[in-house]
């Protein structure tokens, strides 16, 4: 599991809500919550704040810059 998604699962069980409701409480889908946990989708910057928010940690957390460009943190592929 990527850190991303260790950080959601505990929140979510923390908050004793179900994946849907927690990511309706953030205005996205179930779908594009696990996509963002998972590392396939990058986050909006308002997703990414908003998530932080949530998980109290900073939104570097999601991100990375590196010489390439921006990409999820827990992504594997080179460039998104």
């Amino acid at each position: 599991m990527t850190r991303i998604r260790s950080a959601l699962m505990t929140k979510i069980a923390e908050a004793k809500t179900t994946q849907t409701e927690f990511a309706r409480s953030l205005n996205v889908s179930r779908a594009q919550l696990l996509g963002v946990a998972s590392g396939k989708l990058l986050p909006s910057l308002s997703l990414a704040l908003r998530l932080a928010r949530r998980l109290g940690r900073p939104v570097e957390h999601f991100w990375e810059l590196s010489e390439v460009g921006i990409r999820a943190r827990n992504s594997h592929s080179r460039r998104r």
